[in-house]
């Protein structure tokens, strides 16, 4: 038996063994049944510590909101290119404005760079309003509450996460 049929057949074992509707299809060797199952507890508790331990919380707290109702959309990205083009958010969502502050906690994001954009449909048609202008006629805000001169980039706007953290937000 070569090198690649022994990893098939490895491969078909695990397969069968875990697809066969809760019956063993094929017997495991003894080799292997003691080590897939002996420590797989282990396995398993390492993983996780080790998920946990690289694991933060972000607190997302928005405070100024002046207009009581309408819809708060919120982005996080990690990158600079996901930031610029508002694809891929690692979390994204909308609530429903009822006071003056908003709060979310997001658990058990990975340490690294992250930087929020949001804004208040006060007006709940999905979309920011605009003067003719351009300039937002509705809240928007951005993490470190920076863009003092139109939207923040996402340098200005990062925030490191290396433990849980809060990101307060002025809404304009």
């Amino acid at each position: 038996m070569n090198l690649k049929s022994t990893m098939q057949y490895l491969r078909t074992l695990v397969t069968n063994f875990w697809i066969g509707n809760g019956n063993v299809i094929h017997r495991l060797p003894n080799g292997l049944s003691f080590f897939r199952f002996r420590y797989l507890h282990i396995l398993i508790l390492t993983g996780s510590l080790a998920q946990a331990a690289q694991a933060a919380d972000i607190q997302l707290e928005v405070n100024s909101i002046t207009d009581q109702s309408g819809t708060l959309y919120w982005s996080i990205y990690d990158s600079e290119n996901s930031y610029t083009t508002e694809t891929n958010a690692v979390v994204a969502g909308q609530s429903k404005v009822l006071t003056s502050t908003f709060s979310i906690t997001l658990h058990g994001l990975p340490h690294g760079n992250y930087a929020v954009k949001l804004f208040h449909d006060a007006n709940d048609n999905g979309k920011m309003d605009t003067n003719l202008v351009g300039l937002p006629q509705e809240g928007y805000g951005f993490s470190n509450n920076g863009g003092s001169f139109g939207p923040a980039s996402y340098s200005e706007a990062k925030v490191e996460v290396k433990d849980n953290v809060l990101i307060s937000i002025r809404l304009r």
